[in-house]
């Protein structure tokens, strides 16, 4: 585009940067697998692939498989913690890798469950100033995890 007439479109792109010392959190979680919501496929991702409740064990490792290639992948990650169809990383940018691994790896925890569409993730990015928040922020999806889990038990 350079020199051309279009070359204003660049002024709307904003640089990201990110304060100094602070903790960075990219909170990954599953779109559509517990809720009635998508309109195509009118149905549970959960539900459709006969997850078992409250939480499956395939689920969860395939979670967990997931989330081992990306701390492979990427070297800044230095926590991952998952729960339900969640997943927290200390990074920037990864939910699609996340979704790119979660995806390649389906058929060795579901081998008898084939995946019938696209699995989908959507993500957040949060800032913490210290690791008081970081902890508080842990024990918060502990606690979320067990009520959900209660919850569906009930």
């Amino acid at each position: 585009m350079a020199n051309s007439k279009f070359e204003y479109i660049r002024t709307f792109e904003i640089e990201d940067h990110l304060l100094k010392d602070i903790f960075l959190v990219v909170r990954i979680d599953g779109r559509s697998f517990h809720k009635y919501c998508h309109p195509i496929f009118l149905t549970r991702f959960s539900e459709k692939h006969c997850f078992t409740k409250p939480n499956d064990k395939r689920a969860l490792a395939l979670m967990n498989r997931a989330a081992q290639s990306l701390m492979s992948s990427f070297a800044d990650i230095i926590i991952a913690y998952g729960q339900s169809d969640e997943y927290s990383k200390i990074l920037s940018t990864i939910v699609s890798t996340f979704t790119a691994v979660y995806m390649f790896h389906w058929g060795e925890f579901f081998e008898q469950t084939p995946m019938l569409y696209p699995a989908t993730f959507d993500g957040r990015i949060v800032l913490y100033p210290t690791l008081k928040h970081i902890r508080d922020y842990l024990s918060w999806r502990q606690v979320d995890c067990r009520l959900k889990t209660f919850i569906i038990m009930s």
